[in-house]
């Protein structure tokens, strides 16, 4: 009998430490709470304004190595998305761009001339802050809602792209909200 109660003891010791060890690997590798909503304060003649926000619950701080607005038709793919920019001669073959590329690509507004779609840069992020430690961060820009067709609805993905250690593999981070443009 003494055999058993020792066993159960020592079994429950190790799943103990076992739990407290995942426990700290989950709050250490937690990933970023991304937040995006559209609004509009006002009737039509106030400007549509994006909200972003990210919150790192985690312990150990995050780089943000890039944060754009993706806006386009809400029931398209996001890779179909992009690639209606792979179109513009003045990006040139960015689909083959490295991050830091890609950010000088990308690095002001750009509207697609059949108004369909836009790309967005949230400088706040990449370059202000860089990096979040455990804390909540946010940023709010006005949407040029002129120069997206009225009349339709469209996603707007809030991307954070993030190149983690060790390895500086690339982790993408993405929510989205809805934006209805009324018809004219």
């Amino acid at each position: 009998m003494e055999n058993i109660v020792a066993l159960v003891a020592v079994t429950g010791g190790l799943l103990g430490v076992l739990a407290f060890v995942w426990q700290a690997l989950t709050t250490w590798r937690s990933e970023l709470q991304l937040h995006v909503a559209v609004e509009r304060s006002g009737g039509k003649s106030f400007p549509i304004t994006v909200r972003t926000s990210l919150e790192n619950a985690g312990l150990g701080r995050k780089r943000l190595d890039y944060a754009m607005l993706l806006i386009a038709p809400e029931h398209e793919l996001t890779n179909q998305s992009l690639l209606h920019f792979a179109q513009d001669p003045e990006l040139g073959a960015w689909a083959n761009l490295n991050l830091s590329e890609m950010r000088r690509a990308f690095d002001k507004p750009r509207y697609a001339q059949d108004e369909s779609h836009a790309i967005i840069p949230l400088p706040f992020y990449h370059r202000e802050q860089q990096t979040v430690g455990r804390q909540h961060i946010a940023y709010r820009c006005v949407l040029d809602a002129a120069r997206l067709k009225p009349g339709h609805a469209y996603a707007v993905k809030f991307f954070v792209l993030e190149q983690a250690p060790p390895l500086r593999r690339l982790r993408v981070h993405v929510t989205q909200d809805l934006l209805a443009l009324e018809r004219e």
